[in-house]
């Protein structure tokens, strides 16, 4: 953009440097890619990272390098010992819910779920916030500002989850994040890694889960073979279980209000209204607690098969 409008000129570069150009190629950018090579002087050193070399790839390498020297690195990649590593085998049309299920049972600071695309991952923060949770998505289509803005609220508290696509994730640094729960599975092993990487920092532990259909079954067994470790399977949580987190929550939360005090106003109004209306204090207590709780129900809904048969 810069170019074609005059901003910029490239005439002092002396070296260009094209990382990831597998994940270039796969988002469509390698035509800009070629165009901006094509503006940059002809003398210069050129080198390409790339972790996979697919045909593309080698042509543009045979084409802008000069005499290129080809190093490979051996693969020794391996998750955090500190990252505890899950799976759940769940129906395509049943992975919401599925994971609406973990997120209430899990004991979680901040999280990153990851999503295949943008308009995917817009759709399930939207989603997640029409069920009571703080999330945002973060994807490509996001100036850097407003990026800005979802790592400074989730570093602060203020948003509970993020959703977010591999490109928009790279780099992102938060040491508390506890979860990582990868929504739709990666497209290869190595994204994975990338992936459940933003959790078990800085010497914490963390805990990553996928969510398997029975068609990705494939996918991850080649995960495993990758990290050469194997995902231990989870059960979805019950309905029950739901709800019994609800209402362990709920009592941590009445506690800390009984701690901080400033009740006096309220207990008058509950005897005035008990005396008034004739009803008994647990019964009003009972009567508040239900509307306090109304988008989390603390009573167990009836039970949905969500796993495949």
């Amino acid at each position: 953009d810069h170019l074609r409008r005059g901003s910029m000129r490239l005439d002092a570069v002396k070296t260009v440097v094209l990382d990831e150009a597998d994940e270039m190629l796969r988002m469509g950018f390698i035509d800009d890619v070629e165009w901006i090579l094509d503006h940059a002087p002809k003398e210069r050193q050129t080198a390409v990272f790339s972790a996979t070399m697919p045909p593309q790839i080698r042509r543009i390498a045979e084409r802008y390098l000069n005499d290129p020297v080809n190093m490979s690195i051996t693969h020794r990649v391996v998750t955090q010992p500190t990252i505890e590593q899950r799976f759940l085998s769940v129906n395509v049309r049943h992975k919401f819910d599925a994971l609406v299920r973990v997120l209430e049972t899990e004991r979680s600071e901040a999280v990153i779920i990851f999503s295949r695309t943008k308009t995917g991952a817009q759709e399930l923060a939207e989603k997640l916030g029409a069920r009571g949770y703080a999330a945002e998505a973060m994807h490509g289509d996001m100036n850097q500002v407003h990026r800005e803005s979802v790592i400074r609220r989730l570093k602060s508290g203020r948003l509970e989850v993020v959703v977010a696509t591999d490109v928009a994730a790279r780099g992102l640094d938060v040491d508390h994040i506890t979860h990582v729960i990868n929504y739709d599975i990666p497209h290869d092993p190595e994204s994975y890694v990338h992936r459940i990487g933003r959790t078990g920092r800085a010497g914490r532990s963390g805990v990553a889960v996928l969510l398997v259909t029975p068609r990705e079954r494939r996918m991850m067994r080649l995960i495993e073979q990758y990290t050469k470790k194997q995902l231990v399977p989870m059960k979805i949580p019950t309905n029950a279980q739901v709800a019994e987190r609800r209402t362990t929550v709920f009592k941590e939360t009445l506690v800390k209000a009984v701690g901080e005090g400033g009740l006096d106003h309220y207990k008058t109004l509950i005897q005035q209204w008990s005396e008034e209306l004739e009803i008994d204090p647990l019964t009003l207590a009972a009567a508040g607690a239900k509307l306090a709780s109304q988008d989390r129900p603390l009573e167990a809904e009836p039970e949905q098969e969500l796993e495949p048969s």
